[in-house]
Order: structure tokens, then C-alpha cells, then sequence
């Protein structure tokens, strides 16, 4: 597992605690009701943040927007930003109809396996998830077992929670039908991972048109080896010596018609393996493609290609044309990935806004029949801890979704695992601090403290699942 991995996992496992442990200012509130700070919470997170960042670090940001691709995948996104949003209204009506533990013990289980498994059935198309190995091999049945082990942890945080009431005289009051509340929990359970499905559908088309390759960065070229047409033109192209070196082929080498196609395919995946790897863009603009076979040295037959100021997709298409290898748009078989540590914003600010909308328009529908708009500027104190929502909403965001992004092709699953996992622990933490377990002795705390404890471990086990991807 390399280095990169490791920190986009603890850039998951950070934003996960984050986003558990994030409305703990609530606790501190006396004036402000839930309208009041979920309205300006929203705002700074969804909107003001990563529009702010949008804006500043991409000002050709709405000229993406023009692009058939881009526009399909935003369509998808907003689709998926806006059953989140509708799962956030579902979750606070079904507290009341069936309550608060069981609530939250369907939503998440059904949460964090609607979000692992999605993107390893449905491909990321345009993006680096496209590549994640499926559901019925070795690493997703790893993953899977992962999400099993989470389960169970679900489950025991849910006990726990109404042994935790039993003991403080404290059962929930429910109102209404428990069968209607709990058809709107499922739903509520499914819909609530739209917001990273979201992020996972549109970040590739989205990145690779706001991202520019700039002269002194490494830029990661990716090129696929194991799918037609590919295969049959990279051995058409290139030539791979008994060391596993590659080089371009002379007119006089044997056809690829002569190949098997076993040994087409094999020898497809070494030459995709050989230029697959991090270029520096050298100080003219250019990169040289490499022979990963012998250390690094430069391919003969091709010549510096220049890539600086352009875009990721402009990049990558012209790689592609010099290496003969077909790129739609929608599926490019070459891509490139820039080291911009902003380009998750754009990504937010535009595929996540239906959601965010209708999380900002939920709370002021209250405030505008209380008419109590006006409490909203009667405690800056609160004020100010409602904007230290937000930007813990934007860290907790940005940080899991380049998190996703540096794992690499199974981030979308690995990483949405690990952050709901490290979600419900930093909720949990949260709890444990202040002081919702207090004077709560026995049964319930053990079965919180395993619950804890099997989360951690079905992250672990996520994680190492990272490995077998080999």
C-alpha cells in the first residue's frame, strides 16, 4: 500500500470523525432552535464554503458547464444530492414516529451499504472509480464483509441506544403510525447516501475540465490495458522485450494478428503497466513517457509530448492520440490526474446543489411561519457557532472526498465505507463526551464500546482490502 493511499485513508478516517463529531456546537445553543442553525449551518457548508473556493481557484469553472458531459453528470449528481436532501427531512420526521435509536440503526446500515456497493455495480464513468474491480471478486467480497462486520455494529449501537433510555427513564415518545415511520426510515436509509454517491458520479468529468496541467508538478498518467479496443492497439503499437521493456514498433515487427489472444491480453496489461506512473512536467512544458521496466528511461519513438496549460481531459486526449488508443468522453481510456488539492470544490458547489437547496429552503419554511427570521441576528455568539458548523461541514467534505480520490480506483467503496464507519464513532464520541452516557452503567455501555469497536475493525478490513486490488 503506498503512501498515497495511506494519507487519502486518514483524509477519510479525519472527515468521517468530523462529520459525526460536527454538531456538538448545537449542544452550546439557548436562543437558536433547530431552524435557525441547520439554515446558516447549511448555507456556510454547501453553499458559501465550496462555492468560495469554486470561484477563487477555478475562474473558467462555468465554462465546464457547457460540456455535454459535464452536464449529464451534474444531472446525475443533483438527482442524487437531492434524495440526501430528502433523506435529512425523512430522518428528523421518522425521530418522532418511531424514534430515535431505531431510526438512526436503519438509516445507517441501510446507508452504508446502498454507498459501498453502489459504485462497485454502477461504474463511475468518466473517472478513476470506472476502474474499481466488481462486487463478485476477491476485493469486493473483502469489502463486503467489511460492511457485514458494520452491520452488526449498527445493530448493537441501536440496543444499546434503548438500553441507554431504559436506564435514564428516558423512552422515546413516538407519534403517528410505526409501519408509515418505518417505510419512511428505509427510504430515508437508502436515499441518505446520494450526497457522496454524488460526489463519486461527477467528480471524474468535472476534475479533468477545471484541473490544468502546469509546468514543474507531477502529473499521474493512467492508460487502460485490459478491454477492447486497447488491447489490440497498444500491441499493434509497441513491442515488449524479454525484460518486459517496451519500445515503439518498427515497421519490420511481427503483426499483432500472429498473437494469441491470451497473450494479447497480457501483453496489453504490461505495456499499460510500463506507462502508467507519475511524469513530471518539465520546465519547457513537456513530459517524456517512460519505460517503467528499465528505471525510468525515456520510450524510443516518442517525442516530449507538451502538455502544460492545458486541461486534464485535453491532456489526456492528446496522450491518447499519440498512443493510437480511442477516447470517447464519456469513457476515456487514458487519463490524468493533477495534484490540485481544490479541485473536490467545484465538484460540491455544483453536484451537490439541488441538495443543498432544499436543506437551506427546509428550515426556512419554519422560520418564515414562526416568523422568527429574526432570531437569527439576536446571539452572535450562537451565530458563531453555527458558522463553525459549516466550516466543519466543508472540511468534513473536502477531506474524505480527496481522501476517495487518492486512494485510487476503489476509493469510491473503501473510502465510503471508512467514512460512514468513522462517522457513527465520532457521533457516538460525542455523545460519550458530553454526557448523554452518563450514569449509564452495565449492558448498554459494553454494547456501545463493541459497536465502537467492530467499526474500527470493518475499517481496517476495508483498508486492507486496498492491497488485494494487486
Amino acid at each position: 500500500m503506498g503512501m498515497e493511499t495511506v494519507v487519502g485513508i486518514l483524509l477519510v478516517v479525519v472527515g468521517g470523525l468530523i462529520m459525526g463529531a460536527g454538531a456538538w456546537p448545537m449542544k452550546l445553543m439557548r436562543t437558536f432552535q433547530f431552524e435557525h442553525w441547520w439554515f446558516l449551518a447549511m448555507l456556510f457548508g454547501l453553499i458559501v464554503g465550496p462555492w468560495t473556493f469554486t470561484l477563487i481557484a477555478f475562474p473558467n469553472f462555468f465554462e465546464t458547464l457547457r460540456d455535454p458531459d459535464v452536464q449529464k453528470a451534474l444531472l446525475i449528481a443533483n438527482s442524487l444530492a437531492l434524495c440526501w436532501g430528502v433523506a435529512n427531512i425523512l430522518c428528523g420526521l421518522c425521530y418522532v414516529r418511531i424514534g430515535i435509536a431505531l431510526t438512526q440503526a436503519i438509516l445507517s446500515g441501510l446507508g452504508v451499504s446502498v454507498m459501498v456497493l453502489t459504485p462497485m455495480i454502477f461504474k463511475a464513468e468518466g473517472g478513476q472509480f470506472e476502474d474499481a474491480p466488481g462486487i463478485l471478486s476477491l476485493v469486493g467480497g473483502t469489502i463486503l464483509l467489511g460492511v457485514g462486520i458494520m452491520l452488526v455494529a449498527v445493530i448493537l449501537a441501536s440496543l444499546a441506544g434503548f438500553g441507554r433510555d431504559r436506564q435514564l427513564q428516558k423512552a422515546q415518545k413516538t407519534a403517528g403510525s410505526f409501519a408509515v415511520g418505518l417505510i419512511m426510515t428505509v427510504i430515508a436509509g437508502v436515499t441518505s447516501a446520494g450526497l457522496w454517491l454524488a460526489f463519486i458520479y461527477c467528480s471524474g468529468p468535472i476534475q479533468s475540465r477545471v484541473c490544468f496541467v502546469e509546468i514543474g508538478t507531477e502529473i499521474e498518467l493512467s492508460v487502460t490495458g485490459n478491454k477492447e479496443p486497447c488491447e489490440k492497439k497498444l500491441c499493434e503499437k509497441f513491442s515488449v522485450g524479454k525484460d518486459d521493456a517496451i519500445a515503439v514498433k518498427d515497421a519490420k515487427d511481427v503483426e499483432t494478428a500472429t498473437l494469441s489472444k491470451e497473450k494479447q491480453e497480457e501483453t496489453a496489461k504490461k505495456i499499460a503497466k510500463a506507462l502508467n506512473g507519475k511524469y513530471l512536467v518539465a520546465t519547457d512544458g513537456s513530459i517524456v513517457l517512460k519505460n517503467a521496466a528499465q528505471n525510468s528511461v525515456a520510450i524510443k519513438g516518442i517525442e516530449p509530448i507538451k502538455v502544460a496549460e492545458l486541461s486534464a481531459k485535453d491532456a489526456a486526449d492528446k496522450i491518447a492520440g499519440i498512443l493510437e488508443l480511442p477516447q470517447p468522453s464519456d469513457k476515456p481510456n487514458v487519463k490524468i490526474k493533477t495534484p490540485n488539492v481544490l479541485a473536490v470544490f467545484p465538484v460540491w458547489a455544483a453536484g451537490a446543489f439541488s441538495g443543498a437547496m432544499l436543506n437551506l429552503l427546509y428550515p426556512a419554511f419554519f422560520m418564515t411561519r414562526r416568523k422568527s427570521w429574526g432570531v437569527l441576528l439576536t446571539n452572535w455568539k450562537e451565530f458563531g457557532l453555527t458558522v463553525i458548523i459549516g466550516v466543519q461541514m466543508v472540511l468534513a467534505l473536502s477531506l474524505p472526498g480527496k481522501g476517495m480520490l487518492m486512494i485510487g480506483a476503489l476509493g469510491a467503496a473503501i473510502g465510503g465505507g471508512i467514512q460512514q464507519a468513522m462517522q457513527m464513532v465520532g457521533g457516538q464520541g460525542t455523545g460519550f463526551i458530553s454526557g448523554e452516557w452518563r450514569g449509564v452503567h452495565g449492558k448498554p455501555r459494553w454494547q456501545m464500546y463493541c459497536s465502537i469497536a467492530l467499526l474500527i475493525i470493518a475499517s481496517f478490513i476495508m483498508a486492507y482490502s486496498e492491497k488485494l486490488k494487486q
